[in-house]
């Protein structure tokens, strides 16, 4: 289970949705993100990959104006074998849904969450710990894998 890790407030006015994190827990977070990245891999490799640093360290993206969504980038990684992906759960929140996904977890780490706000005009409230995702390991292979329809006709 992935959970929240900066408490955060969002509401959506049906054109404009903004974010109102717990500022003083997103920056510690994101310095932690940082040393542990600076620790593991050298300053040289943040000096250059701050694009990917940012992506992390700023926790929160926005889509375009007038869609009620935004993503959640929690600080975690989930890796897979060649040829698996991670099948992206999203769970259901008092006026608001993380939306189900699918990704290359052998390329890509992340696990991205897509909040779908349901409510105009009043915020809804994400609390620190929160569950956002479950990740299911799932080979590529079997996505692709077709299936036979039963029908049934009446009689």
């Amino acid at each position: 289970m992935v959970r929240n890790a900066v408490a955060f407030r969002a509401t959506f006015d049906g054109h404009t949705l903004a974010v109102a994190p717990d500022a003083p827990r997103l920056a510690e977070g994101a310095a932690a993100v940082e040393r542990t990245f600076a620790q593991v891999y050298g300053d040289d490799f943040l000096a250059a990959n701050r694009g990917a640093l940012w992506y992390l360290t700023k926790y929160f993206t926005p889509h375009p104006p007038g869609e009620p969504h935004f993503f959640v980038k929690p600080w975690a990684f989930t890796r897979t074998p060649p040829g698996w992906s991670s099948l992206l759960e999203g769970v259901h929140g008092d006026g608001y849904d993380v939306m189900r996904g699918v990704v290359a977890t052998d390329a890509f780490f992340a696990t991205p969450a897509v909040f779908h706000v349901r409510r105009i005009g009043a915020p809804i409230e994400v609390p620190e710990g929160a569950p956002l995702l479950r990740v299911l390991p799932v080979p590529r292979d079997l996505l692709r894998a077709g299936f036979r329809e039963a029908r049934f006709l009446d009689g």
